[in-house]
């Protein structure tokens, strides 16, 4: 009985023992397939949430709460790795609608969970690309604290060995763009990537491959837009044109309205530009896209026009709402762009009070962006010219390694013949290249130098520029607090001199030649100026007949001040009683250090020798600057004014 016993409970316990472990196991299956399961459904939630960023059922909501579904399901079973996906696709696509902040946590959390991914290969690295390439973009949108060249050379490091011809079609892609936006005066570094991405890209079939091809042609319109060759821009802009129809991100279409009414703004062609703008607004509204960068833009384009045409109210409107989208994406750039134009509408609308307060936020937010700049410039400098040595050394390896191969092909083939030749050949060419290299490296270095210094003066002549808006604002707003009109006119003619001086600077940082301004131009801006300012824009017209003569800065500051007294004197009394007039303008260049400068007007004209109206101080500067540029001033009085200053060049080199 007791071996029946024992044989009964051994039976019992094998028993019971195989049951559990067999649920153990069943466990594990359901577990793993649970996790498998979990995984599939991410993927579909993935994909039902880019569905959802593409027309005609466009819905950022309803992307973002697919996306937020795929991370609730991911974090517990910790896949680090589609995790660390998921949020670069939030990081993409959803920084339009939700600002920087946003992208930029989703960018943190996908380099958080990248980097408890254990396994190292080339997806782990690709992924690990695209993250620091989507940081250093969001650089380019709102800008930051940190280098996006560092960000470009640690992504480029992860893949500069990956063989994938998609992969290196994508790095030479990212290149063009990082360098386009990195610094607008040195865009010529992005035109050879931008010429490859263009070829890589033009026989593009799927969706996101017309995509990139969109947005190379975007790209290189911009290209020329800063280099003012608007018909190379326009150019591209029909290219892009042809590609709206197969463009399913209405961002990108957008994109395309905004940037090229702003290409033709920039020259003055408002009536092209103004069909434009409307359509961003619908597709804006249309879609719920009231905070995407471009549709902020397109505000500040519309209340450009706005006040262009008088209507300030319509311009305060535009110039508000582009304001409070700004804030709400975090776009410091926007935003002090919005403070500047509402502190120049303001005055307009006799508001001085809100003019001044907007003028303190812009003074604010311009001094901080001008410490940050400063304290970055040099290092951004070096590590552009670090960087762009490194791509051409990794270009010259390249063409050498083929060269090599080359070479040995055709030693193998004629190998008796041409052996010595060979290498007396080898020879000549390591000491011509040495030679070459050394030059080339001490060319750099004097290019990074002149390029460095040429960078501090264009922010010299910025800063010179700003401070004298700066107190030009503050002659209007105390000219407004004047009960005297002639004290209010002695303010306004202060105010001019200081915005002639101001155009003068403006000019001379946007212009290739930091040390010669060219007068047409510059005279055109300084009278569009000066009739605004006395509102006489409808009833005096000017004549400018000159060709383009450029001017060193020591001339250019008296003849701006000489013009602008003159031009004020025939508007304040030529013209009595409201009557309408014309007043010619030009320059011309007897040699090259002799110059003739002619202002005449067909008003009533001014008795020889007789007093002069008013102080008397503006005649006195004419007389002392026309002095001062070695001039001779004569005066005729003949169915008008005529005044002829004939002057020398002040510097000739």
């Amino acid at each position: 009985m007791r071996h029946l016993k024992s044989n009964y409970l051994l039976m019992k316990f094998l028993f019971s023992s195989f049951l559990i472990i067999s649920n153990m196991a069943f466990s594990q299956r359901e577990v793993q397939y649970s996790i498998i399961e979990k995984v599939k459904l991410c993927e579909k939630y993935q994909n039902k949430a880019k569905w959802f960023l593409k027309t005609p059922q466009f819905n950022y909501d309803s992307a973002k709460v697919y996306f937020d579904k795929t991370i609730i399901l991911l974090e517990p079973i910790k896949n680090y790795e589609l995790l660390a996906k998921v949020y670069f696709d939030i990081a993409k696509n959803m920084d339009f609608a939700y600002g920087y902040s946003r992208s930029e946590t989703a960018i943190e959390k996908a380099k958080y969970y990248l980097n408890k991914v254990t396994k190292i290969d080339k997806e782990i690295n690709l992924l690990r690309y695209r993250i620091l390439i989507q940081e250093a973009k969001n650089l380019n949108t709102y800008g930051g604290s940190k280098s996006k060249l560092d960000l470009m050379v640690k992504a480029a490091s992860l893949v500069q060995n990956d063989s994938r011809a998609a992969v290196q079609a994508q790095l030479i892609r990212d290149k063009a763009k990082i360098y386009l936006f990195f610094n607008s005066m040195k865009v010529e570094f992005a035109y050879p990537y931008l010429k490859k991405s263009e070829r890589q890209f033009e026989n593009a079939k799927t969706d996101e491959e017309i995509e990139e091809l969109y947005t190379i042609y975007n790209d290189l319109s911009w290209y020329y837009n800063v280099l003012a060759k608007h018909d190379s821009s326009q150019y591209y802009f029909d290219k892009q044109k042809a590609l709206l129809p197969k463009i399913k991100n209405p961002i990108l279409i957008e994109y395309y309205y905004t940037n090229r009414a702003n290409n033709y703004m920039r020259q003055k062609k408002y009536e092209s530009a103004l069909p434009l703008l409307p359509r961003c607004l619908s597709i804006g509204k249309k879609y719920k896209l009231e905070h995407s960068r471009y549709y902020l833009f397109n505000l500040r384009l519309l209340g450009i026009i706005a006040d262009r045409n008088k209507n300030y109210q319509a311009a305060i409107n535009y110039f508000q709402e582009s304001l409070k989208g700004s804030l709400f994406i975090k776009n410091v750039a926007y935003e002090n762009d919005c403070y500047f134009f509402l502190m120049d509408i303001y005055p307009k609308v006799g508001d001085y009070k809100k003019a001044w307060e907007y003028q303190k936020k812009y003074a604010v937010l311009s001094i901080a962006e001008a410490e940050q700049t400063n304290e970055k410039s040099l290092r951004e400098s070096e590590l552009q010219f670090s960087v762009l040595q490194k791509d051409q050394e990794l270009s010259k390896k390249q063409t050498e390694r083929n060269l090599f191969l080359g070479g040995l092909i055709a030693v193998l083939l004629v190998i008796g013949l041409l052996y010595r030749n060979y290498i007396i050949k080898q020879k000549s060419n390591s000491k011509l290249e040495s030679l070459n290299l050394d030059l080339e490296i001490k060319n750099k270095l004097l290019d990074k130098r002149n390029a460095e210094n040429e960078l501090l003066l264009k922010e010299i002549h910025h800063r010179v520029k700003n401070n004298l808006e700066v107190v030009s604002s503050l002659l209007s707003l105390q000219s407004a607090k004047m009960d005297d009109p002639n004290m209010q006119v002695a303010m306004l003619a202060s105010q001019n001199r200081v915005q002639s001086m101001g155009i003068l600077h403006q000019k001379l940082y946007q212009s290739e030649h930091l040390a010669f301004i060219e007068m047409k131009n510059y005279f055109e801006n300084l009278c569009e100026n000066i009739l605004d300012s006395y509102n006489e824009t409808n009833r005096i017209k000017v004549n400018i007949d000159m060709k383009e003569i450029e001017l060193d800065v020591d001339t250019a500051v008296p003849i701006g001040l000489i013009v602008n007294e003159l031009m004020t004197n025939s508007l304040k009394y030529a013209f009595p009683k409201g009557e309408k007039g014309e007043i010619e303008l030009s320059l011309k260049s007897v040699d090259k250090v002799n110059f003739t400068l002619q202002i005449s007007d067909n008003g009533v004209g001014k008795h020889l020798n007789s007093q002069a109206k008013g102080t008397g101080f503006g005649t006195q500067l004419v007389t002392l600057l026309t002095r001062q540029i070695e001039g001779t001033l004569l005066e005729e009085n003949n169915n008008g004014t005529m005044i002829l200053i004939n002057f020398k060049r002040q510097n000739a080199a």
